[in-house]
């Protein structure tokens, strides 16, 4: 299929979480603006963006809100970016809820990429976008050389059917890697659920329209824990 072409649509980054674990070593600061090489990872991420021609980034906020708020402010850049700001979890699923409503009030959420604001994956954004839409959802993986982390993906006939648990010995498997795509279809079934967990409860339900596993994902770098925060020093 060709991606030439593939308007891509709004990003959706879920970035509202307590960073609980990342603390340890950055203690006052939202994950997003957490320093990689000297550049917070939201700088990382908008520049990427915009590299795949994305037009518009929509940001989900929670925790210290106001700091990344006032950093998107000054942010110089083509892409058109937004924000809500969520006065209490409501989960993943909520969050992007929260979004899917108000893109709808401005025209633009008949389709919507999803990214969580953790984690860094190299792939060709119009690519994917264009093997997920056929069918109207999709989620990207990514091959890692130790899954026991994340829990791997069971893939049936190219489509997610359900995850497998963490373990506590290492082994190589396929992850998902934080993208997702979501269709007109899948809008519908999320806009009017306030308060729940798209990975635990959306993913995993035997209800929710077809997901295609787009396996085109490299360079995975999840750094919500200290040891991934050192080690994303390395990758930028």
């Amino acid at each position: 299929m060709k991606a030439e072409g593939t308007v891509i649509p709004t990003v959706v980054v879920l970035a509202g979480g307590l960073g609980t674990r990342l603390k340890k070593v950055v203690s006052e600061t939202p994950k997003v603006l957490a320093k990689i090489n000297s550049k917070p990872y939201i700088e990382h991420l908008l520049n990427w963006c915009e590299s795949q021609k994305v037009n518009h980034v929509h940001f989900c906020l929670g925790y210290k809100a106001q700091q990344v708020i006032e950093w998107l402010e000054t942010f110089d850049s083509n892409l058109v970016v937004s924000w809500q700001v969520e006065a209490q979890p409501k989960g993943t699923g909520g969050a992007i809820c929260n979004a899917i409503n108000y893109l709808s009030e401005n025209a633009q959420a008949k389709e919507l990429l999803v990214c969580n604001g953790d984690t860094f994956v190299s792939f060709q954004l119009a690519k994917f976008v264009s093997l997920s839409r056929d069918i109207g959802g999709g989620m990207l993986t990514t091959n890692v050389s130790n899954a026991s982390r994340y829990g791997s993906v069971k893939i049936t006939d190219g489509l997610l059917s359900s995850f497998y648990e963490k373990q506590q010995i290492d082994f190589p498997g396929v992850i998902n890697a934080g993208w997702y795509y979501l269709g007109e279809y899948h809008l519908s079934h999320l806009a009017s659920q306030p308060l729940f967990s798209f990975e635990k409860e959306y993913l995993m339900s035997s209800s929710r329209p077809p997901i295609r596993c787009v396996n085109e994902g490299v360079n995975f770098l999840d750094f919500g824990t200290p040891e991934s925060y050192i080690r994303a020093q390395e990758l930028f």
